[in-house]
């Protein structure tokens, strides 16, 4: 969970939402504002609140559509129906000057099992006043061209008529209807160009192609769209679909029907389409976003029931069809957030004004993206690709001027000494933002409470007082209340990792109303017990080289103190664990002789008997910290012949109230696979020391005992186990010194085992030799050398140029080794 001082150096502070809380099934919880509600655009803000005694987190954009300048519209994954795209890859996709996307969430339960079908919504979508799939009776948002919403289940009733004769026109862009069976006897299917450029793979039937009588070839709702048939044909499996074409698909009756057609001839294609509750009301649909089978709210009351704890993404709308409120509850998170059923989801939208309401896809699927950026805590640690999408646009004109500045609309209680910058958001006269984050801006506050210093931050007074902050630009000026307290002070951490490439500003923390912030560093008076491990300047922590230190500061009546731990990486990529003792293998009664067995090269062998049982796995575990402060852990191996039913694996971040077990993607046998977790994704804020150092639990194998034959022996090869350090990049720090060092023979021939060092005095002697993408492949401590020449084991090694590094009495020497 992210601290709040993180907030306070923004300038952004906890409050609650509802002053009397919010209630879920009957019981009322306290509701902390994360991230306040704000403008992101004309009409358009955005909140994130946190229920901290359920634990739910949730986020929400709430949408005026009685302001011209902000409209909502679906989209396709990769603007087809077959196709997955993340929704922040459809969010930039579709960014534009004048067509600015404030927000996306995703949308549509999709089709994902068959690779003709993978994408294509399952509950029907019309997008800008085109269908691209047929709607099925589902849940779903309806706006209308003159933009009023409604929720209601949408049903379908297409048909192709050609004179006196008709039939039934069972899909638009579907293989199939799911209700019906895969081989439904009698079946009409029209492709448009929303499909895509070609039809999926079929046999048997006929197909009929399709242009417009007249102008562009356009599928909307309720209207006799009059085409021309170009031809008629039977049905060769594949067919293209080109532009401003259309075709049809029959097999049964719906063949007969368009066997009896001739080029030349006209048909009418009607795509009648209705709200469930209200046929008839609405002639026009301009984005229709289909969702599960369930209506969460209707005219006020919880409508249908869905036990289940999920994330979620949802729409509702206010009762005088004014507002939109799109909504993404994160879960599958212990301790950190559960997830939703329908009923709490419920009480979330009456909370925050809806009265109607529709539960879209959830799950891993559930993301909001907040202008370009993704806001929400995915369950796969990272945005899952899906069918389709909700945009939030902004249709403004383009002005970059600033009309506007706001800071964040909460009056500011700060402890005494604090030191920020407040964050100030510049908007042009439309209400789009300019700037989220502006600087250009002057500050000013009144000089009984604070002082602005030389970079521009506010900085408070030891007393306790009242007075404003004013940001001024270019004659725009906006005023904030500031109150100032005294409070007690406490370390906020008391152990931090310095990786010798970032500072840390020491962070004391002061309480005020059980809300936690942190006092600008530079006010304690601090004490370095060894300065050659870290130096400190202005309460600013910098690490200089390798090892363990205390950090201890004064201020007034306070004393506290700070374990400070410099590990300083010195390759981009090194390995996480070398396998070489700790771990603990379990597993079933039908695994047996399992073992880790680490190679020269790099690589390490998970070998086991498999004998037989049901749900066989296998687990590695270790506890152990990362080294520093990575980036990214990465792990590839290739399970040979063993195929996974699933792949789990264990971490924690230092902040964490519980490990996070992450479920890999698929893997197949035989094939080598990467699986990368971020810290970025990992931790709820990458950037705060107290989630360092990160642990690694377990990895663990669900066998597939279909795929497992008694007696047989099987090897999971870990080809790499590695930690990355974006910050630290290959290079030769001396080269007059890695030149004088005596590699020889250099080059060398391919196949020698070895190459030789010569040592001119007794040193401490270790080496490690890396391919030019950080790879660690040999790594030897030779101790305490006498001088004369050692050998280097190279024979893993392929043709190539490598580096190595020579650690000579703890200093390292780095020169280049080619073979040939």
């Amino acid at each position: 969970m992210k601290k709040i001082f993180s907030f306070l150096l923004s300038g952004v502070l906890s409050l609650f939402i509802y002053a009397s809380g919010i209630t879920i099934g009957g019981k009322t919880y306290a509701v902390d504002t994360i991230v306040h509600s704000h403008d992101i655009g004309p009409g358009t803000k955005y909140a994130f609140y946190d229920i901290p005694a359920y634990p739910l987190k949730f986020h929400v954009m709430e949408v005026d559509l009685t302001n011209p300048y902000v409209d909502i519209e679906t989209c396709l994954s990769g603007d087809k129906a077959v196709a997955t795209e993340t929704p922040s890859s459809m969010s930039a996709r579709n960014n534009r000057p004048g067509h600015e996307v404030l927000g996306a969430t995703n949308g549509d339960f999709y089709q994902y099992q068959d690779p003709i079908e993978i994408g294509i919504p399952r509950s029907g979508q019309y997008r800008r006043g085109e269908c691209v799939t047929n709607p099925v009776g589902r849940a779903s948002f309806v706006l209308t061209p003159d933009r009023v919403p409604y929720i209601d289940r949408v049903n379908f009733a297409g048909t192709v008529r050609s004179g006196d004769n008709s039939h039934r026109l069972h899909a638009v862009n579907m293989q199939r209807l799911e209700w019906e069976t895969e081989t439904a006897p009698n079946f009409m299917l029209l492709y448009t160009n929303a499909y895509g450029t070609e039809t999926h793979a079929t046999t048997g039937g006929t197909k009929v192609m399709l242009h417009a009588k007249e102008g562009e070839l356009f599928f909307g709702a309720n209207k006799n769209i009059v085409c021309v048939v170009d031809s008629v044909f039977a049905n060769p499996g594949i067919s293209p679909i080109p532009e401003q074409r259309a075709v049809l698909y029959g097999v049964g009756t719906a063949e007969t029907f368009l066997k009896s057609l001739s080029a030349g001839d006209e048909l009418t294609v009607f795509l009648g389409t209705d709200l469930a509750s209200a046929p008839g009301l609405l002639t026009d649909f301009k984005e229709q976003m289909g969702g599960s089978d369930h209506i969460i709210l209707k005219n006020g009351v919880p409508a249908d029931v869905w036990d289940e704890e999920h994330p979620r993404t949802c729409m509702g709308i206010s009762q005088d069809k004014t507002k939109v409120y799109l909504m993404v509850v994160d879960g599958r998170r212990a301790g950190y957030s559960a997830g939703a059923t329908l009923s709490v989801l419920g009480d979330l939208f009456l909370a925050i004004g809806a009265y109607d309401a529709v539960n879209l896809d959830g799950g891993g699927s559930s993301a909001m993206v907040i202008n370009q950026q993704i806001v929400n805590r995915p369950s796969d640690n990272k945005e899952r690709a899906v069918g389709n999408g909700v945009l939030v646009i902004s249709k403004a004109p383009i002005d970059d001027v600033t009309a506007r500045l706001e800071f964040e609309p909460i009056h500011y209680i700060l402890p005494s000494y604090c030191r920020f910058i407040p964050q100030v958001t510049a908007y042009n006269q439309y209400g789009l933002i300019v700037n989220p984050d502006f600087k250009d801006y002057t500050l000013s506050c009144s000089p009984e409470i604070g002082y602005i210093d030389e970079s521009n931050a506010f900085v408070a007074y030891g007393n306790p007082g009242h007075g404003t902050i004013t940001a001024t630009y270019n004659g725009i000026s906006v005023t904030k209340d500031v109150t100032i307290q005294e409070t007690d002070f406490a370390m906020r951490l008391d152990s931090v990792i310095l990786d010798g490439y970032e500072e840390y500003p020491i962070e004391i923390s002061a309480i005020i109303d059980d809300k936690e912030f942190v006092l600008n560093p530079s006010t304690p008076q601090w004490e370095v017990a060894d300065p050659e491990i870290c130096g400190i300047s202005n309460g600013v922590l910098s690490g200089l080289k390798n090892g363990v230190t205390t950090v201890t500061g004064k201020l007034d009546d306070f004393t506290g103190s700070l374990k400070v731990k410099v590990e300083i990486p010195q390759t981009h990529i090194q390995q996480a664990d070398q396998f070489t003792s700790g771990w603990e293998l379990t597993s079933i009664s039908a695994i047996t002789d399992v073992a880790l067995t680490p190679h020269a090269n790099g690589e390490t062998n998970l070998e086991y008997t498999y004998k037989s049982g049901r749900q066989p796995y296998i687990q590695m575990a270790k506890t152990f910290s990362f080294y520093s402060i990575p980036d990214t852990f990465r792990i590839t191996l290739n399970t040979g012949d063993t195929k996974c039913s699933k792949i789990t694996m264990s971490m924690k971040g230092g902040l964490m109230p519980t490990s996070q077990i992450m479920e890999w993607p698929a893997v197949n046998p035989n094939e080598d696979f990467t699986y990368e977790v971020a810290m970025n994704d990992f931790l709820d804020d990458k950037e705060d020391l107290g989630n360092y150092p990160v642990q690694f639990q377990y990895l663990k194998f669900f066998l597939d005992a279909s795929s497992q034959t008694a007696g047989q022996k099987y090897k999971i090869r870990i080809k790499n186990f590695d930690l990355v350090y974006d910050k630290v990049t290959l290079s030769v720090p001396n080269i007059a010194l890695a030149s004088a060092l005596r590699v020889f023979p250099n080059p060398v021939k391919a196949g020698e085992t070895d190459v030789y060092l010569q040592i001119e005095e007794p040193a401490e002697i270790s080496v490690q030799v890396y391919d030019l993408n950080g790879k660690l492949l040999v790594s030897k401590d030779y101790g305490k050398c006498e001088s004369g020449v050692i050998a280097i084991p190279i024979s893993s090694l392929q043709p190539g140029n490598y580096l190595l590094n020579i650690n000579k009495d703890g200093k390292s020497d780095v020169a280049k080794l080619i073979i040939k």
